[in-house]
């Protein structure tokens, strides 16, 4: 009886194991999904020539979600700012806008203008075109604003990053272009170096702490430590050089690979291994996060829990940020001059306080004054125009969980 027993649990074992550490796919056999957003238990899947579906359930059920939307677009990306979500569509159709998880959606300006990619950072939205360079809604999407200075306007703009007051953009033509920067908030914009992209087309950027990563259309993953200046290429175990998405979750990198499936690094980029047990369809285009799973689009929808591939202590995931500790980044640029950046990630909820003082522990400056913040990266603008050149130490503390002091220098 006892040898019938354990045979009965290692067959179960063996059978149920592998259903529990494996994608699972809730969504749309042969139907392609271009883009994917979350917000709460609201994912949003637009898939191509086929519209826009959502679930309000973390992907269980899923419904039609199409109405207001021209029957001939291609939504390229969709994100969400607040409750609303944006579609961004091909074929000159402009920007959409839904109120209500996708129920219904209105136009939102940019029309006949072929849309590719859109980038959410505070109350700055920035969007990518094809052949039509960057343009910058504060309005959330009323108002528009065309900012290409330095740039130009025959390259498509396909992604966008920031590591502190520097944003990003990847463009990609027929020649290749790289990744143009900007300071202030898109209005003018400078191209670096690039040196290590060579003719290599940019679909997609991520970021974690100052490592920037590119996914190329064709080459492979790129790193640049030096915001774009040089890059080098990061393709060790990475079998499919196709890359169609990518995201950072705190220190772990995702790769959605046209044919090769998930790939993950722990160690930025160093190294890559596949993550496709259960995964069907190996063309990833797209990732989102939602009720602590990551969900890929493919030729439908498929989910697994995080937890299975990547080893963190976080209980709350805020957006795309999953930090693994507190922690206090250095500011950049260091030296500035006026305006410098200063990031921090945490663990958990807590009351935050940021102080900027002079070298002999004055105050000069309150940041933040025990003021609540969620768990996730944070980023906060410090303005030194009022101080004279010199050395400042800024302090980040949270409740009596964390505190640190870094070095900042102000060089007018």
């Amino acid at each position: 009886m006892k040898i019938f027993i354990l045979a009965l649990i290692i067959i179960a074992t063996f059978f149920i194991t592998p259903v529990q550490s494996q994608w699972v796919t809730s969504f749309g056999d042969f139907v392609a999904v271009e883009a994917l957003a979350a917000n709460g238990t609201n994912i949003i899947a637009a898939t191509h020539n086929n519209g826009i579906y959502h679930s309000t359930n973390n992907g269980t059920n899923w419904a039609a979600a199409s109405t207001g939307l021209p029957v001939a677009s291609i939504t390229y990306k969709l994100a969400f700012n607040g409750n609303d979500v944006f579609a961004v569509t091909d074929g000159n159709w402009g920007m959409y806008r839904s109120t209500n998880n996708g129920t219904l959606w209105t136009q939102s300006g940019l029309n006949g203008i072929w849309l590719t990619s859109i980038f959410i950072d505070s109350s700055n939205m920035f969007v990518g075109t094809n052949g039509n360079g960057v343009y910058l809604s504060t309005d959330n999407g009323t108002n528009w604003t065309q900012t290409n200075t330095g740039l130009g306007f025959s390259i498509g703009i396909w992604a966008f990053a920031k590591i502190g007051a520097n944003l990003f953009a990847g463009g990609g033509s027929s020649l290749g272009e790289g990744v143009f920067m900007s300071t202030d908030n898109g209005a003018n914009w400078t191209r670096p170096a690039n040196t290590g992209i060579s003719a290599q087309s940019i679909k997609t950027l991520s970021v974690i702490g100052n490592n920037l990563f590119a996914g190329t259309f064709s080459n492979g993953m790129l790193l640049s430590t030096d915001h774009g200046e040089n890059w080098t290429a990061i393709n060790s175990g990475l079998t499919n050089l196709g890359v169609k998405a990518s995201l950072a979750v705190g220190n772990n990198l995702f790769a959605g690979t046209y044919g090769g499936g998930v790939f993950l690094s722990t160690n930025n980029g160093a190294n890559w291994s596949a993550q496709n047990t259960g995964l069907t369809y190996l063309y990833v285009t797209s990732f989102a996060i939602a009720d602590g799973k990551l969900y890929a689009g493919h030729f439908g929808v498929s989910s697994r829990p995080l937890s299975e591939m990547i080893t963190t202590s976080v209980q709350e995931i805020k957006g795309h940020n999953l930090p693994s500790n507190f922690s206090l980044e250095q500011n950049y640029p260091n030296p500035f001059n006026p305006q410098t950046a200063i990031g921090f990630s945490l663990l958990a909820v807590g009351n935050v306080t940021l102080k900027v003082y002079d070298v002999l522990g004055r105050e000069v400056a309150t940041l933040l004054n025990n003021e609540t913040m969620q768990a996730g990266r944070h980023e906060i603008q410090f303005n030194g125009s009022t101080l004279t050149s010199g050395v400042y130490f800024y302090r980040l503390s949270v409740d009596g969980k964390f505190s640190e002091t870094k070095k900042l220098v102000l060089m007018k």
